[in-house]
């Protein structure tokens, strides 16, 4: 049995579409004719930028995007260690320009360059967490709201964040007190089904880099290495810790900064990690809710 149409067959094919075509070829002119202006219109608009797609060096391009996923890493371990988290539900083109300019900035710098771009971003950010986790979104849009009031409601906006960030943690790992000291690995207890989903996924390990180091850095650092970090500088610990502001243990956290600090790591945990974990098994489609 063959599926080729003989030549008489044909001819009665196009007969029969020039029948069933005929009483509308006038509104199919009509819609030809517009999509040949929009088409002009396009050229001439973005003549400049068409007539560089030519010029434009592809090698280099893939290049970039191929070591993308490395300098996310580097740019994301420096954040993290100042107590920033960064994800890449923008835009490429804002992924990339975040990146290019951790990458140039001095240490000093990292922190005018991250409020910057969560005063930017918040509310798209606020809006996808919301969708994420409906049951979540009176939380986390009173505590924007506070945050966005400024001033003293920054006491109230920090913690909200962080133990929405907890919460998120815990609904997509299926565990309890997920950001715990593990006793059994090197982290925290939410890495165990972390690590079960990515495998050996090398490039999912450096997109997720920050949450296996998440215990040594100043929002999960224990109170022995908080004193011995003092004891060490002379200095007292001061940083945003996740541990000190939900237990009450201090009252000086109440700042733009540490509530940007608090909302880009419930970005990260939130809307970064699922996307991972999606691309890296496309069988986890959903996240688990409570």
């Amino acid at each position: 049995m063959t599926n080729k149409l003989s030549s008489v067959q044909k001819e009665e094919l196009v007969a029969i579409m020039g029948d069933l075509l005929q009483p509308h070829i006038p509104v199919l002119s009509n819609a030809f004719k517009r999509f040949e202006t929009w088409i002009a219109e396009v050229s001439k608009q973005h003549s400049s930028l068409l007539s560089k797609i030519p010029t434009i060096d592809w090698g280099i391009v893939e290049t970039r995007l191929d070591e993308l996923p490395e300098r996310s890493k580097k740019a994301m371990d420096r954040a993290s260690n100042r107590g920033w988290f960064f994800n890449w539900q923008g835009s490429l083109q804002t992924v990339l320009t975040l990146i290019d300019d951790l990458e140039a900035a001095n240490d000093d710098e990292l922190d005018t360059i991250l409020i910057h771009h969560y005063d930017l971003n918040i509310d798209e950010y606020t809006a996808r967490l919301s969708e994420a986790f409906p049951d979540r979104q009176k939380a986390i849009t009173a505590a924007v709201a506070a945050h966005k009031r400024g001033g003293d409601e920054y006491f109230l906006s920090v913690p909200v964040f962080l133990a929405q960030a907890d919460g998120t943690f815990a609904n997509i790992c299926g565990t309890t007190m997920p950001l715990g000291k593990s006793k059994s690995q090197d982290g925290v207890n939410g890495l165990a089904m972390i690590k079960e989903k990515i495998g050996e996924n090398g490039e999912s390990y450096e997109l997720l880099s920050p949450l296996f180091g998440l215990h040594k850095i100043d929002l999960l650092k224990g109170e022995s290495a908080r004193l011995a970090e003092s004891q060490a500088t002379g200095v007292v610990f001061n940083a945003l810790n996740r541990h000190q502001v939900l237990h009450g243990e201090v009252s000086d956290y109440g700042t733009k900064l540490n509530s940007l600090k608090a909302f880009s790591f419930l970005a990260f945990i939130g809307l970064h990690l699922p996307d991972i974990l999606r691309a890296t098994d496309p069988a986890a489609q959903s996240v688990t809710r409570v």
